[in-house]
C-alpha cells in the first residue's frame, strides 16, 4: 500500500498485488519481472490519445504525431486511415469493457471519426463498423460503450489498437491538438 504507482518503485515478487491510496486510487498486480517493474493496474486505465505538432514530445514528421498517454509519438499517416496502438497488453490481458470521450474536439476536417477498436491479430476483434464523431463537442454525454465482440484474452503480449478515420482526407490533415480518451477495464489472468 502507498502513494503513486508502483511501477518501477516497489519491488515485489509476481502476483503480488498493491493498493494504490491518493490521487486515482487503485489496485496493481504485478505481473511479470524481478524488481519493481512489471506492475499492472486493475479496473479502468485511461489511455489519452493526442495529435501533436512537429517538434513536440520527439515528434520528427512534418504533419505531426500521434502520442497515447505522452509515449512515444508515431507519424501521422497520409491516407485515409491509421491504426494506432494504446496499449501493449501482456499475456493473459483480458479486455472487460471499454468508454470513448472526446477530450478536445476535432475541427476542420468533413468527418474525423473512430471506426474500430481490436488487436494485433484483428483490427475489429474488440469492436468494428464504429462511427464515434471526434468532431463532437465534448461534453459528458458524448461518449460511446461499444459491445465488446470477444475479450481480446491474448495467450501471448500483442498490441490493442484504436482506428482513426478522416473520411476522404488523410488522416495527418487532422489538426493538432485533437484528442480523444480511450478508458478501458482490463485484467490480467495469472
Amino acid at each position: 500500500m502507498g502513494t503513486g504507482s508502483p511501477e518501477a518503485v516497489t519491488t515485489a515478487p509476481v502476483g503480488s498485488m498493491y493498493l494504490r491510496t491518493e490521487a486515482t486510487p487503485g489496485w496493481y498486480f504485478k505481473n511479470s519481472g524481478s524488481g519493481n517493474t512489471g506492475w499492472l493496474r486493475t479496473g479502468y486505465e485511461k489511455y489519452t490519445v493526442t495529435k501533436i505538432a512537429n517538434g513536440v514530445s520527439g515528434c520528427a514528421t512534418a504533419k505531426g504525431c500521434w502520442q497515447v498517454n505522452a509515449g512515444t509519438p508515431v507519424a501521422a499517416a497520409t491516407a485515409t486511415t491509421q491504426t494506432v496502438d494504446w496499449f501493449a497488453a501482456p499475456a493473459g490481458s483480458v479486455l472487460e469493457r471499454l468508454r470513448l470521450k472526446t477530450a478536445t474536439a476535432c475541427t476542420t476536417l468533413t468527418a474525423i471519426q473512430i471506426t474500430e477498436i481490436g488487436t494485433s491479430a484483428s483490427t475489429t476483434e474488440f469492436a468494428g463498423g464504429l462511427t464515434y464523431d471526434l468532431k463532437a463537442a465534448v461534453s459528458n454525454t458524448n461518449l460511446l460503450w461499444p459491445a465488446i465482440s470477444t475479450p481480446g484474452l491474448t495467450a501471448g503480449g500483442t498490441n490493442w489498437k484504436v482506428t482513426i478515420s478522416a473520411g476522404a482526407e488523410n488522416v495527418d490533415d487532422i489538426p493538432d491538438g485533437c484528442s480523444f480518451v480511450i478508458h478501458a477495464r482490463l485484467e490480467v489472468l495469472p
